[in-house]
């Protein structure tokens, strides 16, 4: 026999990792069957029910994780006697990018294009930019700047950790500019969109250096590694324009 005191069922949380902390306990109870209507026809959505202390109960619902931030109400029957629930989704945002880094051989100043597929695995929907900008770092700029710091013979008035620094910003390989070609634009949660982009890669950058970034999508990044060098030609199929 469930013992109550609370007037309804109120879960919180990620569309997958939703709870609610009742005051009744149903020993005889497992399983608690949820219905919702959820942008549509009502559906019947199951939930468990496992002890919490005395008196009380932690019931685990999981919807679909494209499900959209709100408030949603419902009904459950708990010892044959229905209940009000109320859902309370919180907004996830989350992306996946396949693949995770995109290497590119290209001369400095010239431009380089590659392809990438975005997945939106979130509740809200995520704008792709059209442009981006950021910056490139030679990926072994600050051990070699570490290494010519300690072998610097300094001149008179010139510390150490300042020559280290004056290194490190000649290791800079600049600011990259980006541009979608295609794939810009609303990707709504659950779908996914394939992106063409164009790497602008700066002219000061070094012939026989490899430099990395970081473009920033939503939670996450895409890694960029280029390396500089005459006449070069991009490994996953792109091309770098004269």
């Amino acid at each position: 026999m469930a013992t109550r005191t609370d007037a309804d069922i109120t879960f919180t949380g990620p569309p997958t990792n939703l709870k609610a902390i009742v005051r009744f306990t149903a020993p005889d109870q497992k399983v608690l069957p949820v219905t919702l209507k959820i942008g549509g026809e009502p559906a019947v959505f199951r939930s468990y029910i496992k002890p919490f202390g005395n008196d009380r109960s932690e019931i685990r619902l999981r919807l679909p994780r494209e499900t959209a931030a709100g408030i949603y109400n419902g009904a459950a029957t708990v010892d044959g006697k229905p209940m009000p629930v109320v859902v309370r989704i919180d907004a996830v945002f989350r992306l996946r990018v396949q693949p995770p880094k995109t290497l590119l051989s290209a001369d400095a100043g010239a431009r380089a294009d590659f392809s990438l597929t975005i997945m939106n695995v979130g509740n809200v929907p995520f704008e792709v930019p059209k442009t981006a900008q950021f910056d490139l770092d030679d990926a072994e700029g600050q051990d070699r700047a570490l290494g010519r710091a300690l072998r610097a013979t300094l001149p008179a008035g010139e510390k150490r950790v300042d020559r280290f620094f004056e290194e490190v910003r000649a290791a800079h390989g600049g600011e990259a500019r980006l541009n979608v070609r295609a794939g810009s634009g609303t990707v709504p949660p659950g779908a996914s969109a394939d992106v063409t982009a164009l790497l602008e890669v700066p002219a000061i950058a070094q012939a026989g250096r490899s430099y990395r970034g970081a473009w920033p999508l939503g939670n996450t990044s895409h890694v960029i590694e280029v390396q500089v060098k005459k006449g070069g030609t991009t490994p996953n199929g792109g091309r770098t324009p004269a």
